[in-house]
Formats: C-alpha cells, structure tokens, sequence
C-alpha cells in the first residue's frame, strides 16, 4: 500500500474515508447478511435461477421432468416413442453421473 505525504489511505471498508456514502455501507451490510446462495439467485434472473434448480435435481427427477416436456411438445407418436427410447439409453449410460455436453 503506498504511504507518504501525498497519499491518502483509501479504504472503502472503514466509515468516513471518504469514497464511500452511507447507502454503499447500508448495501454492503445488508449483503453480507445474505447467503452467498441467496445472492447468486438473486443476480442469475429467472433463467438462471432455472438452470441452477435443474442442476440440483437427481437424475430421475430431471428425466421424469425432461420426459413429460417431451410429451406435451411432441405430437407425432412414432417421434415422440423414438425420442424417448433415446432419452432412456442415455439416462441409463449416465447412472448417477450428471449430465452434461461432454457425456452426449
């Protein structure tokens, strides 16, 4: 940290220092008070709070989810039985593992 005539001590954490107002340390407490989980959804917006819920899921909840989306968006029978066969085999491949870009 430099120090000397000339240098003034900036630290944005100690009240009074002059960079910081009263509202930055009323937002800084107020977010240190938060879960970091909570601030992370907070600043992800609606999808990624979505993508952080389905990461969460176990693999057959995800799946099960996955398989009735499928169902209300696919009308054609024959497409909708192939799908969900490739949709089993994969599920099957992952066991417990996650899954994810690299395992497809």
């Amino acid at each position: 940290m430099l120090s000397g005539p000339g240098f003034r001590s900036r630290n944005w954490q100690s009240k009074g220092s002059g960079f910081e107002s009263r509202r930055l340390h009323q937002v800084y407490d107020s977010l240190e008070e938060q879960p970091l989980r909570d601030l992370l959804v907070a600043l992800l917006g609606p999808e990624g709070r979505r993508r952080l819920q389905l990461r969460n899921l176990s693999n057959d909840k995800l799946f099960a989810m996955y398989e009735v989306d499928l169902i209300l968006r696919i009308r054609n029978e024959k497409n909708l039985k192939n799908i969900l066969n490739l949709l089993t085999r994969f599920k099957d491949f992952l066991g417990s593992y996650p899954p994810s870009e690299e395992l497809a």
